[in-house]
């Protein structure tokens, strides 16, 4: 039988179900296809943001310090991210399976009943991720990123704002 729940974040392109994984835990996959497209993609996108933020003159003078905090807080999510996925994962020999114990912690939270010995076994790494995307999404309506929550529906059917000059350049 298999789970099809969807995890939240990046890691939402990849269903449980996907990679086969019985609600035993017996066929567990050392690298999941969405960690190995996510990751990277995540990555790259994010390199791609923090190159506009350093080189554009304009948009570094607009960046404040909670943008530097949540940059700082993404980063340390995204490469933890990327090392439990596939350094943490190739290097051991036992992969580590997060499904029985990190698992079931993020889902005892959504209860409104949080089982914290149920993450207290699972390598240090993925509980400094787990404290890490806490620390985020605790600064997360502090920052800029609220606004990837705002969806500007007045602006679909509004028509075009031209500016004009209050002077023609022959007068000039």
């Amino acid at each position: 039988m298999l789970i099809s729940i969807p995890i939240i974040d990046r890691h939402v392109l990849w269903r449980h179900g996907a990679c086969d994984v019985s609600r035993t835990g017996n066929t567990v996959h050392p690298i999941p296809p969405g960690h190995a497209i996510a990751g990277p993609l995540s990555l790259v996108g994010f390199a791609g943001l923090l190159y506009r933020r350093l080189t554009s003159d304009r948009v570094r003078r607009t960046t404040t310090r909670m943008d530097y905090l949540t940059y700082l807080l993404l980063t340390v999510l995204i490469v933890l991210g990327c090392w439990m996925t596939f350094a943490h994962n190739l290097i051991t020999n036992d992969p580590y399976n997060y499904r029985p114990s990190i698992g079931v912690w993020w889902r005892s939270i959504f209860y409104l009943h949080p089982d914290v010995s149920a993450a207290s076994g699972a390598p240090i790494v993925y509980q400094v991720h787990a404290i890490i995307a806490g620390l985020f999404w605790a600064a997360f309506p502090f920052s800029r990123l609220v606004h990837a929550w705002s969806i500007p529906l007045q602006y679909v059917g509004h028509p075009y704002i031209l500016y004009c000059r209050r002077y023609s350049t022959a007068a000039r």
